[in-house]
């Protein structure tokens, strides 16, 4: 189907829906998103990074002999604090039975790294686990990255996060439960039920 005519209203009904949602970049001139240009200051996503960028020098390379005095450092940093294995998880659950009040990340991160290393001690004993529990136990210790979102879930994601974008987003944050409905876990870090 060829078009054989203009219809003068037709089009600019369609440039004026374009325009609504799309507008030039002030720095580049390059067509954007209307919400990033006025997220960004009328900066697209590029001039953006640019302008965080400004005035910032460069930092300089680094040579071999540097960077192997900064490892050894390092490596002096970690030795002093003892073994890095499940010891902080073990030291937070101690505060917490001994009454100290705890954030809900760390609550959440010391039963769940613990319930990690439970899952990885059966491997290791030759019990027999699935293969997603070990996938979920090696995602918590760091051993594994995390699966990489699809375009729309990274985008949301982005959006829901970035406090510039407000409520508008799709899958914003939810408010935070009850102070009632804190979960109460096991020194397994299992769910008990209340």
């Amino acid at each position: 189907m060829s078009r054989v005519g203009f219809d003068q209203t037709r089009d600019q009904k369609i440039a004026d829906e374009f325009r609504a949602t799309n507008m030039a970049c002030s720095f580049c001139g390059g067509i954007t998103d209307t919400r990033t240009l006025s997220a960004y200051g009328a900066r697209c996503d590029e001039c953006f990074a640019v302008y965080l960028n400004a005035g910032r020098p460069t930092p300089k390379a680094m040579t071999r002999a540097e960077k192997v005095e900064r490892l050894q450092q390092l490596k002096r940093l970690l030795g002093s604090m003892g073994s890095p294995g499940r010891e902080w998880a073990k030291r937070l659950k101690v505060r917490e039975e001994a009454g100290e009040h705890l954030t809900p990340f760390q609550r959440e991160a010391w039963r769940s790294a613990m319930r990690a290393n439970a899952t990885l001690d059966a491997v290791r004993d030759g019990q027999s686990v699935d293969s997603e529990d070990i996938d979920a136990a090696l995602r918590v210790t760091g051993d594994l990255p995390a699966p990489i979102p699809d375009e729309a879930t990274r985008m949301r994601l982005r959006f829901s996060a970035d406090p510039r974008f407000g409520q508008w987003a799709a899958g914003a944050a939810q408010p935070e439960p009850p102070v009632d409905d804190v979960p109460v876990f096991d020194e397994n870090g299992n769910e008990v039920s209340q």
